[in-house]
Formats: structure tokens, C-alpha cells, sequence
């Protein structure tokens, strides 16, 4: 695919071709700083500021583990944000990982999201109700510090 350049794009390439190659390297080392950031700002806002996920977890904290039905219902919302945290991890991943070779920083907090979720979904299935409200209870505790200070104060159900 021919990409269309603006006026602006080629005035850049212009500037970019008579700068030195050191300049050219502190412009390029400022760019991947500036799309990493990029890349940390929407992980943020796509998951770590998702209020669908953080609902998602402050129902699960809620349930009641003593009901008959606790451990299927545990597993039947895991099953949907395990899709979401997916689903966006993927979406990340396509769109920076070919211009920032890994993606540094995110895949730490991807990662132990997806074990806490792997967590509790074992818990689930062994049928343990007080191991699975732990695991859940880390997990949200983990997500609101991960998240911290960027989330509406304003949630509805």
C-alpha cells in the first residue's frame, strides 16, 4: 500500500535529509520515545482506565461466595474480560510492535493481569469459592493500584 503524504510529511523528510547522522539518531531516539508513550497512554486508557473492567471486578468482589452458583458465574465474566484484555494486548501489539521492535513496560502489567485472571479462573474451576474471592480481592487491589489516579470517581452499573 502507496501511503499519501501530506505537505507536512515531506517538508519532514526534507528537514530529516539535510540533518548529520547524529542528529538524525537523537531524532530517531526522540521518536521512539514519543511513540512509546503514545503506545503506554492508550494501553492506560484502553485497559488500565477500562470502567467496563473496572466494574467487571468490583462486581466479582461483590458476589457472594456462599451462593450455589458462585464459581460458574466467576468463570462465566472471566471468560468475557480475559476476551477484552485479549483482545486489546493484541490491538497493542499489531500496531506499535513493528515500530517499537518489543513494547517495553506494558507487557509486565499485560502479563500479570492475564495470571491473575488465569488465577482466579483455577480457583474457579476447582470449585474453591474462598480461594476464588482471594484471587479476586488481589487482583482488584492490583488493577486500582496499576490504574491509580486517572479513573473517573463516577461508575455505573
Amino acid at each position: 500500500m502507496i501511503a499519501a503524504f501530506s505537505q507536512a510529511d515531506i517538508r519532514v523528510l526534507n528537514q530529516l535529509s539535510v540533518l548529520n547522522p547524529e542528529s538524525k539518531r537523537e531524532l530517531h531516539d526522540y521518536l521512539e520515545f514519543m511513540v512509546a508513550r503514545q503506545c503506554r497512554n492508550e494501553f492506560k486508557s484502553q485497559l488500565l482506565n477500562n470502567n467496563w473492567l473496572f466494574n467487571n471486578l468490583l462486581a466479582l468482589t461483590n458476589l457472594n461466595d456462599n451462593g450455589e452458583n458462585y464459581c460458574e458465574e466467576v468463570l462465566e465474566r472471566l471468560r468475557r474480560m480475559k476476551g477484552l484484555c485479549q483482545s486489546v494486548f493484541e490491538q497493542l501489539t499489531e500496531k506499535y510492535g513493528g515500530l517499537l521492535g518489543e513494547i517495553k513496560g506494558y507487557e509486565g502489567i499485560a502479563e500479570g493481569m492475564m495470571n491473575s485472571l488465569l488465577q482466579i479462573q483455577e480457583a474457579a474451576q476447582a470449585g474453591d469459592p474462598k480461594r476464588t474471592k482471594n484471587e479476586i480481592l488481589d487482583m482488584f487491589e492490583s488493577y486500582k493500584s496499576a490504574g491509580r489516579g486517572n479513573r473517573p470517581k463516577v461508575r455505573a452499573m
